[in-house]
């Protein structure tokens, strides 16, 4: 089964929490998990937050989205503010005192996300954030602007579901590959100094699904290729870090100290 087929496939299942965000409505669970929750900070953060569940035009009809440029709607720029409110602030999961450096996709829509999650009027200062090409969501090729549907009859009628599932790529493992490693490289040259937590030291990314997974796996020293299942859903926040707060050990962060409040 191809990646694109894959990711077509669980795009299709929504979970309870990410329909409300959809809808512009409260979210129980979202809200109760992560308001409880205080980081300890005696470890150094990658947050990796994913902008791709906000809704944009092409969202809402089902169309895959990289390269084009496509405007949060209004609904989806009230979504973006309403997850900020649970998950960014003094105590919450992302701390503005605690981040170091924001590195940013590009894309309008990742731009939008980030001006609504880590506002102006936030600890974070204009210094502190990079817009790059490096986090650019994978170049959907083929399937650009297509719904899962028309990605699958895509598929069928060039043969694509046996064999040859990095064809329609316009930029190949490779070039992925290298461009998240210098990102690692420099996100490494800025948390280094910074092992003894005595200053800001988090690193928040805030990009899109495929790209996001694709630097985790690197972050971790796999390769691209590699068959590791991971789920990073829609308007989801992960955690990568180091083990024993190490720079040669990158780890995921599965678990993190809480308090109860």
């Amino acid at each position: 089964m191809s990646m694109m087929k894959r990711l077509a496939d669980s795009a299709s299942k929504e979970s309870s929490w990410q329909s409300s965000l959809r809808k512009n409505e409260p979210c129980s669970c979202l809200s109760l998990c992560l308001r409880v929750i205080f980081l300890d900070h005696t470890y150094l953060h990658i947050f990796i937050a994913l902008q791709d569940l906000w809704e944009t035009e092409w969202s809402k009809s089902g169309r895959s989205t990289s390269f084009t440029e496509v405007d949060l709607t209004a609904a989806g720029a009230a979504q973006v503010s309403s997850a900020a409110a649970v998950l960014v602030g003094s105590g919450k999961f992302i701390d503005p005192c605690h981040v170091a450096h924001v590195f940013v996709s590009p894309r309008k829509r990742a731009q939008a996300t980030m001006d609504l999650l880590l506002p102006s009027s936030s600890d974070i200062s204009k210094e502190k954030i990079t817009f790059t090409e490096v986090i650019t969501e994978w170049n959907y090729g083929d399937y650009e602007g297509k719904t899962n549907e028309e990605i699958r009859r895509l598929r069928k009628d060039k043969g694509w579901d046996k064999e040859q599932e990095w064809t329609v790529w316009s930029d190949g493992l490779e070039e992925v590959t290298n461009r998240l490693d210098k990102l690692i490289v420099h996100i490494k040259t800025i948390q280094k100094p910074l092992m003894d937590g005595k200053e800001p030291a988090d690193i928040v990314l805030v990009a899109h699904g495929l790209i996001l997974r694709c630097f985790a796996k690197r972050w971790l020293g796999y390769r691209l290729s590699d068959g590791i299942p991971m789920m990073l859903e829609p308007g989801a926040v992960g955690i990568l870090s180091y083990r024993d707060n190490n720079i040669n050990k990158p780890a995921i962060h599965i678990g993190t100290q809480i308090r109860m409040t």
